[in-house]
């Protein structure tokens, strides 16, 4: 079981690689594969966000 400090910093580097991916889609050369390989990516990104987010308020709440 992980402290909640360690799922904090998780949660803020998954946060960054998100904002990271999406600052860095405005390339106008790639192509459209490359595109939603970015979408890909930043979607799983975001469910993890999600689950890790609901294990801190469940363990805050505890």
């Amino acid at each position: 079981m992980k402290s909640i400090s360690v799922l904090r910093k998780k949660a803020t580097k998954i946060q960054e690689d998100i904002k990271t991916l999406l600052l860095d889609n405005y390339r106008y050369d790639e192509s459209l594969d490359a595109r939603l390989n970015v979408l890909s990516k930043v979607t799983n990104l975001r469910e993890e966000l999600a689950m890790l987010q609901r294990e801190l308020r469940e363990r805050q709440a505890a």
